[in-house]
């Protein structure tokens, strides 16, 4: 079976082929469906599937679709880790499946909700005071530009270009790009309350709070590092301070600090790298632009989709084979780290 074969084309057929998935071995599944978005090709919503026994004490979250936009590579590594572990017999750790947390971006692809607001900026307490971001509030015009190509594009964004050039990409990274509560059709927006996606992890999470004792949890994205090479950030424990994540407030994976666990919980994400990074973000500056534009030509509007899910997917057998294997062995290490903190 080629490894590619995992991987689904858009987000209609990655729910459909997971809970046929599902179904065929036997798996309870719980669906959440999406108050803010309904669509004419089908449910939109969130699937909830448990594989291995219920009296379990521990359990192993592998989450998928934060960012809409790469639920195309994320589902594809749920499909093929549901075939894996339902051949083998889980004894005391039983894993939950959330699929496609975030599904009203995975309609739309965008990295965004419906509502602009990025999911992995929002995972807050908004009864505190929001940081401020100067560093992205000076660039915003220079970021969400007013033109895709031109002189008025080179213009406009000449602050951003002169900004790396004095400060270095890293501070790019890590300073503007972090997130902001400032400028809601902005690029990276963490909103002023927690949006539909927070709200519904919260409240999964919080269904199997009274029967955890030990959790860990595998956030699934692409779009950061060498091209098919996993960079795996583990965010229970202390962060490179020169890391690009390491200033970013408000990610999901947080939501696992809330369980009462009897040890901390176990906090994995999983970054397979697909296009250099200026790509990336161009492909994520041209979806705003479409957001801020909508009526262009239809052909235009699919050109920037197609390139913004391009940026974040590779369809190479090689780069599908090479993310299937490392999500295998990670995880297989995860599982057994998992065991043995039980076991502690």
């Amino acid at each position: 079976m080629l490894h590619s074969s995992w991987f689904s084309k858009d987000y209609f057929e990655a729910q459909s082929r997971f809970d046929a998935a599902c179904a065929a071995k036997g798996l309870a599944v719980t669906a959440v469906p999406c108050e803010g978005l309904t669509s004419l090709s089908g449910p939109v919503q969130t699937l909830v599937a448990t594989l291995g026994p219920d009296t379990a004490r521990k359990r192993l979250f592998i989450m998928s679709g934060v960012h809409g936009t790469e639920l195309t590579a994320g589902s594809g590594l749920q499909l093929y880790l549901l075939h894996k572990y339902a051949e083998e017999r889980l004894r005391t750790v039983q894993i939950v499946f959330i699929h496609a947390i975030n599904p009203a971006g995975a309609v739309l692809m965008t990295r965004t909700d419906e509502t602009n607001v990025d999911p992995n900026r929002n995972y807050r307490d908004f009864s505190a005071p929001l940081p401020p971001n100067p560093d992205y509030a000076a660039l915003h015009e220079a970021i969400c530009i007013d033109a895709i190509s031109g002189p008025e594009r080179e213009r406009q964004e000449a602050p951003l270009i002169d900004y790396v050039e004095k400060h270095g990409l890293a501070a790019l990274t890590q300073k503007v790009l972090k997130g902001q509560h400032s400028h809601p059709m902005g690029l990276f927006y963490g909103g002023t309350q927690r949006t539909e996606p927070s709200r519904q992890l919260s409240a999964i999470l919080e269904s199997f709070a009274a029967q955890t004792d030990h959790a860990a949890m595998i956030d699934l994205h692409t779009g950061l590092g060498n091209e098919g090479d996993l960079e795996l950030i583990n965010f229970h424990k202390p962060q490179d301070p020169n890391s690009p994540s390491s200033l970013v407030e408000g990610l999901m994976i947080n939501a696992m600090d809330e369980l009462p666990l009897k040890a901390p919980a176990r906090k994995y994400i999983f970054e397979f790298g697909t296009k250099p990074f200026w790509h990336v973000l161009e492909a994520h500056r041209r979806d705003n632009w479409l957001k801020r534009h909508p009526y262009v030509a239809e052909a235009t509007a699919r050109a920037i989709k197609e390139y913004l899910k391009n940026a974040l997917f590779i369809s190479s057998e090689a780069w599908c084979a090479h993310v299937v294997s490392q999500t295998r062995d990670t995880t297989d290490k995860i599982l057994a780290e998992l065991n043995a903190a039980v076991a502690s």
